[in-house]
C-alpha cells in the first residue's frame, strides 16, 4: 500500500491435492510467486490448508474483523491466483455501500415508448391532428379538398 495501514492480516488458502480445480492453487504454493507475495506483503500471514474435497478458495481476514471468501475455482494457473491475492491485499475488508441511485424519476407505470418530448406540447391540437387527418382522408377515399386539387394542378403544369 502506498499510504495508511494495510488492512489485510491473514490469508487462508484451501485446496485439494488431487482435484483438477485446485491445479492453479497447487502451482501457486509450489512456485516462487508465494515467496514474492510474502515479500511484498510482510504483514500478511499466509496459511495453506489441504482439504480432501470442495473447491479451492481463499479466506481473507482484515484488521476491522472483516472476512472475505473468494472462490479460486476458475484460477487455472499460479499467476491468476497471485492476481486474486494481490486484489484482496489492496481491499479494506468493509462491505460495499449501497449502489448509486437511478438519476431519472421513477413512476408506477413507466413508459415503454420513452420519455415525453416537449416539442409536442408547443403545438395546438389542430396542428397535432392535421397530419393524421390527411392520412385518414386519403386512406378512406374521401373527396379531395381544394388544397389537394391545387397541388395536383401544379404538378400537371410542371410536366
Amino acid at each position: 500500500m502506498n499510504r495508511g495501514v494495510a488492512q489485510l492480516t491473514r490469508l487462508d488458502l484451501g485446496y485439494s491435492l488431487h482435484a483438477g480445480a485446485s491445479k492453479g492453487v497447487r502451482e501457486f504454493v509450489a512456485s516462487p510467486l508465494l515467496a514474492e507475495f510474502q515479500a511484498q506483503h510482510p504483514h500478511v500471514k499466509v496459511k495453506a490448508l489441504v482439504n480432501s474435497r470442495g473447491f479451492p478458495h481463499v479466506e481473507a481476514s482484515y484488521l476491522n474483523n472483516g472476512l472475505q471468501h473468494v472462490s479460486l475455482r476458475y484460477a487455472q494457473d499460479a499467476k491468476s491466483v497471485h492476481a486474486a491475492l494481490v486484489t484482496l491485499a489492496g481491499q479494506t475488508g468493509r462491505p460495499l455501500k449501497g449502489l448509486a441511485k437511478w438519476p431519472f424519476p421513477q413512476t408506477r407505470m413507466s413508459s415503454v415508448q420513452g420519455r415525453w418530448d416537449s416539442a409536442f406540447t408547443l403545438k395546438t391540437p389542430e396542428e397535432q391532428l392535421a397530419p393524421l387527418l390527411k392520412q385518414q382522408t386519403h386512406l378512406i377515399g374521401l373527396a379531395p379538398t381544394e388544397e389537394s386539387m391545387a397541388a395536383a394542378a401544379a404538378k400537371v403544369a410542371k410536366k
